[in-house]
């Protein structure tokens, strides 16, 4: 006997990916420790497993969706595509700024420029905040957002 009303995933969990993206990270640590990898391969090889991330949130949307009472609409989805977007943008300025740095003098302008790309990301996320409440159609969640972003803007200040 079958429950219609089980969820269903396909594919694999999200522990799976992330329990992989933890392995890889302490598999390039223990290189780097051992003396195996050296300078900028350290941080090249660091930042590829990150990659491993996207996997893992499709497979918690995917088994989110059976479980959840309201599904996620589709403003939403967007929202969390933008974020990814805007973080992933984040910590790829400050990888570069740190390799450049680190490789180097940079001249001022390039200083300047990579200073200037973390915040550009920062305001990213805020853009899609700004969208997810103008595209947001149940008023209900509007103001849910509204007081979230209110009340996480109370903290940070």
């Amino acid at each position: 006997m079958t429950n219609e009303n089980a969820p269903t995933s396909s594919g694999r969990s999200p522990w799976f990916w992330a329990g992989l993206m933890l392995g890889a990270y302490g598999l390039v640590g223990g290189l780097a420790l051992s003396g195996a990898i050296e300078g900028p391969a350290i941080i090249i090889l660091m930042v590829l497993p990150f990659g491993l991330v996207f996997p893992m949130i499709q497979a918690a949307n995917r088994r989110a969706d059976g479980l959840s009472c309201i599904g996620k609409g589709e403003a939403q989805r967007r929202y969390i595509k933008r974020v990814a977007v805007s973080t992933s943008l984040y910590l790829a300025s400050f990888a570069l700024m740190t390799f450049t740095n680190a490789s180097g003098d940079p001249s001022f302008a390039l200083r300047t420029f990579l200073a200037v790309l973390p915040g550009l990301a920062i305001i990213g996320v805020f853009w899609a905040i700004g969208r997810l409440i103008i595209e947001e159609q149940d008023e209900f969640m509007r103001m849910l957002i509204v007081r979230q972003s209110l009340v996480a803007t109370g903290f940070c200040a």
